[in-house]
């Protein structure tokens, strides 16, 4: 296959997150999807983590890091060589997946060698702290855009970030619309409520997130376990796991465990929580509702999956989620942090079936405005302009 579009390009994916969870699945299947097409693509990622092997599996190249490499003088030494082999080879885009990612490309950053020809910062998470000091402004120097996943994301970074506004660019993250829509959705649906005993007329909410304090699951468990004890129908599946080397995150799940093991059998068989599942689109077709409890989310994948999928939408009104999440149109919006609010939402979206019906159908008119192959076109001509 030809791999010379683009002028020739190569197309640099760095994302050395040792999780794997929704940031980086989609940029492993952004990589993909244009390696496919023809593009140049490498990533440049960790040794030995489920990225790393993923894309081993998948045969897409790959330009490795030591795993316990850090950010800095370390990273840089290790690298060099290869940086110098890369940009001596041709023009090169690099496009980065989260605001650590620049540090291990600093030297190149500062320097910008003529063939380094466009930077991409991709914000995928929420931050809050101003990146205004000397440093940040030497480093965002060598970054050519900000890309974020909604306007709500763009006017937030635009206030912390030592960039000017018009580098900043509006992302959407492209998503298979064709598959989420595929009628196959009534199997997923059959077969997830199979395996975990949910009768089909039983009102089902699913969450899938990792279980840290920001996410917001301590609050979704209180507000489900007081909404059960009140009502003897609805189950709410919270799917997910603690992030790798996160004490907080430890300690919570932790927590949780062993509270859902003491709780009445009554609500302990209605909230369920079986931990890391990866088939999640078959998950959210079983659900008749979606839940985003975070403090702040920068936009949940898994709620965009679930609006394509016409899932009706309750969400914290922080972050990017209002920009999917309107209020009687696509779901309802509560406060963060707010386990009494978060029940009065789950109370509307498990008894009123109206409710549900119309914000399921709002969602799905969404669809367009996610679809990869449009949005992974805007892309590759994004790295052009």
């Amino acid at each position: 296959m030809d791999r010379s579009p683009l002028n020739s390009r190569r197309i640099v994916h760095s994302c050395t997150s040792e999780s794997f969870s929704g940031l980086e699945r989609y940029v492993l299947d952004l990589a993909l999807e244009q390696y496919r097409t023809g593009l140049n693509v490498e990533l440049f990622c960790r040794e030995g983590t489920e990225l790393f092997e993923s894309a081993h599996e998948r045969g897409l190249p790959i330009w490795s890091l030591n795993s316990k490499t850090k950010k800095g003088p370390a990273a840089w030494a290790e690298i060099r060589r290869e940086w110098h082999r890369r940009l001596s080879a041709g023009d090169m885009v690099l496009h980065m997946h989260a605001g650590g990612e620049p540090w291990f490309h600093l030297p190149w950053l500062l320097t910008r060698p003529n063939t380094l020809k466009k930077t991409i910062l991709q914000y995928h998470i929420w931050i809050n702290h101003s990146k205004k000091d000397p440093l940040h402004w030497a480093v965002f120097r060598g970054i050519d855009e900000v890309w974020c996943s909604s306007e709500t994301a763009r006017v937030h970074l635009s206030s912390l970030l030592p960039v000017p506004r018009d580098h900043f660019r509006v992302v959407f993250y492209g998503r298979d619309v064709a598959r989420l829509s595929d009628p196959s959705q009534i199997t997923w649906r059959r077969e997830i409520r199979e395996r975990f005993s949910i009768p089909e007329n039983e009102i089902l909410g699913v969450c899938v997130s990792r279980i840290e304090p920001i996410k917001g699951i301590a609050e979704l468990f209180d507000a489900f376990v007081n909404y059960a004890s009140r009502h003897k129908t609805g189950t709410l599946l919270l799917v997910g796991d603690t992030s790798p080397n996160d004490e907080s995150a430890e300690r919570l799940g932790s927590e949780l465990k062993s509270r859902h093991t003491r709780l009445p059998e009554n609500i302990r068989s209605r909230l369920l929580m079986p931990g890391y599942l990866g088939e999640i689109e078959k998950v959210l077709a079983a659900s008749d509702f979606y839940v985003v409890p975070a403090y702040e989310e920068c936009n949940s994948l898994s709620m965009i999956d679930s609006a394509v999928m016409g899932k009706a939408i309750l969400g914290t009104n922080s972050g990017g989620t209002p920009s999917v999440v309107r209020p009687g149109e696509t779901g309802e919006l509560v406060p963060p942090k707010d386990a009494a609010a978060m029940e009065r939402g789950l109370e509307k979206l498990f008894l009123d079936s109206d409710l549900r019906t119309r914000c399921g159908l709002g969602a799905k008119a969404l669809a367009p405005t996610f679809d990869r192959r449009r949005i992974f076109q805007e892309i590759q001509r994004a790295y052009e302009q």
